[in-house]
């Protein structure tokens, strides 16, 4: 249901969709975030590609939607 109302910006996968109505991207890295993932891989946690994917325990970056007008 979620794949058909995404338009991932990596193009469709088995955990995404491409071609819906909600454009997602990735996220903005900014370095508070790679301290956060470099220090839950410092604590054993692994440091997950996508976290909309299988689910497991881990840390990663959020995605987030898009107006599709909108560039930044």
């Amino acid at each position: 249901m979620f794949k058909h109302q995404e338009d991932w910006e990596g193009g469709a996968n088995e955990c995404r969709g491409a071609g819906g109505p909600i454009h997602i991207r990735g996220p903005a890295i900014l370095i508070q975030r790679a301290a956060f993932l470099e220090a839950a891989k410092q604590m054993g946690f692994p440091i997950l590609d996508d976290v909309n994917g299988p689910m497991r325990a881990g840390a990663g970056y959020i995605n987030r939607t898009s107006p599709a007008t909108r560039h930044e």
